[in-house]
């Protein structure tokens, strides 16, 4: 708030100040103005130190450019008296501020992955531990951790703890989409991290989390498997584990990929968008999107 207040003090003191010239003086006086008075305002409230040199990146990159050019179209607007335009662009500043910030990031994220941040390595012994596809993703004919990469990671070292006999993987290419098989994916990388053939169990034709649900629930009904884990990420959890409740699967919920914490105000660097904070939002309100429509 201090910030939009400082902003708007500054463009009523520039104003004043040229009020005599209403032509090229205020077009120049704001050209180079708004810029400085928005650097030097992160300069004066940003935290000194390395995160003052992540508020200035962030304002140097395309989000950060967009966000200062929105800044500045609100300042034209005020002087050239276009009360009618000022609302409106008030209100796509907040939203875009919003839409980026880490501290809105932390609060979306946070809300759906807290409940599950329990060590999964103090867990009593599986008979099979199933891991959600989407931890791979394959680039320039390479198979790599995506960036869910964790769910991956943390079924080998399940494993490894003799936590997890079983591995379950599931996940298949989508015509028209995508061409990567993820759970072939994952049991090569799991094979490279020393999980042998013989304690992975590879699923094939599941395309969303719902088919997950429901090919896991029959495969467990089918061996018999009374004590199972489940995999996937912190923020996809709430939506798995209902899916696979649905199904009649109990299951028990191991959280891998945290990427949010408790929510903490870094002033000025909270307030100009980023891009992997939007990711995070974006990911988080898929998730509720998601729950909603049962998928």
């Amino acid at each position: 708030m201090l910030f939009f207040a400082s902003l708007i003090a500054f463009v009523v003191v520039l104003k004043r100040s040229v009020r005599a010239d209403r032509t090229s003086t205020r077009a120049k006086a704001l050209a180079i103005g708004v810029p400085l008075g928005v650097a030097l305002l992160a300069l004066a409230t940003a935290p000194r130190g390395y995160l003052l040199t992540k508020t200035l990146g962030a304002m140097a990159m395309p989000l950060g450019l967009v966000w200062c050019a929105l800044a500045g179209f609100i300042a034209l607007a005020y002087w050239r008296d276009r009360w009618r335009e000022l609302p409106a662009l008030c209100v796509v500043f907040v939203l875009f501020s919003l839409a980026g910030s880490g501290f809105v990031a932390d609060l979306l994220g946070g809300s759906l992955e807290r409940a599950y941040a329990s060590d999964p390595f103090a867990e009593a012994p599986f008979d099979a531990v199933i891991v959600l596809g989407g931890g791979t993703d394959e680039a320039y004919g390479r198979i790599q951790l995506g960036a869910s990469g964790d769910r991956v990671a943390l079924g080998a070292r399940l494993y490894h703890r003799g936590l997890a006999p079983r591995l379950v993987t599931t996940g298949s290419a989508i015509a028209g989409f995508s061409e990567h098989d993820a759970a072939a994916a994952t049991e090569r990388i799991w094979r490279e991290m020393g999980v042998p053939a013989e304690a992975i169990v590879r699923l094939e034709g599941a395309r969303t989390t719902s088919e997950e649900a429901v090919i896991h629930a029959r495969e467990i009904r089918a061996r018999g498997w009374r004590r199972v884990g489940l995999v996937s990420s912190a923020q996809h959890m709430p939506r798995a584990l209902a899916l696979f409740r649905e199904r009649g699967a109990r299951v028990v919920p191991l959280a891998a990929d945290f990427r949010s914490d408790a929510p903490r105000w870094r002033g000025f660097h909270d307030l100009v968008p980023r891009g992997d904070a939007a990711a995070r939002i974006h990911g988080a309100c898929w998730e509720r999107v998601g729950r909603l429509a049962g998928r």
